[in-house]
């Protein structure tokens, strides 16, 4: 990406020009989780992470209760990518390993007992190895290939949205949850 000249300016354009948008029902997730002083930790090694956090603050839901797990970069003062910043985020870290080396993420998130695990390929089921907790649930988006995937998707999380689902059975489930 900074071979090719990436520029903030390309990811502000995507952010406000793109076609980038939740799900139905995610920002009332989001104001939920924020509401409840709930931490929410987007765990991502695809793509551009300052790209998401743009879009979370276009849609005034950067909440502090949010850390962004992210590949990022440095920028130089014409907003040219100028080196990745921190820690390089892949398939093979995206888990309490790369999150125990960023102590003002793991000091939120080690003591909790309960964790929904949202991914959206079954390698992210990964995600929550190495971390202690009493409840687990475990959402996923099939996106692609439903014939093909939906048996695995199903067989190994709780609660599966395929293609552009809406977020209402996470929330229902939340607000169920937080009642008992």
């Amino acid at each position: 990406m900074i071979d090719s000249g990436l520029n903030q300016s390309d990811l502000q354009d995507i952010v406000q020009n793109g076609h980038i948008r939740f799900r139905e029902g995610v920002p009332e997730f989001l104001d939920f989780l924020y509401q409840n002083q709930i931490p929410l930790v987007i765990l991502s090694a695809s793509g551009c992470g300052d790209a998401i956090q743009m879009f979370f603050q276009k849609i005034g839901k950067d909440y502090p209760n949010i850390y962004y797990v992210t590949n990022q970069f440095n920028w130089d003062a014409n907003g040219q990518a100028i080196s990745s910043k921190g820690l390089t985020i892949h398939c093979f870290n995206k888990d309490e390993t790369v999150l125990s080396q960023i102590p003002d993420v793991y000091s939120k998130i080690k003591d909790r007992q309960n964790v929904i695990l949202l991914g959206d390929s079954l390698g992210d089921l990964s995600m929550i190895e190495g971390f202690e907790y009493q409840n687990l649930l475990k959402v996923g988006f099939l996106n692609f290939d439903f014939e093909k995937l939906r048996n695995h998707y199903l067989q190994a999380f709780d609660l599966v949205l395929e293609g552009d689902g809406d977020f209402q059975a996470v929330n229902d489930l939340l607000l169920e949850l937080s009642k008992a």
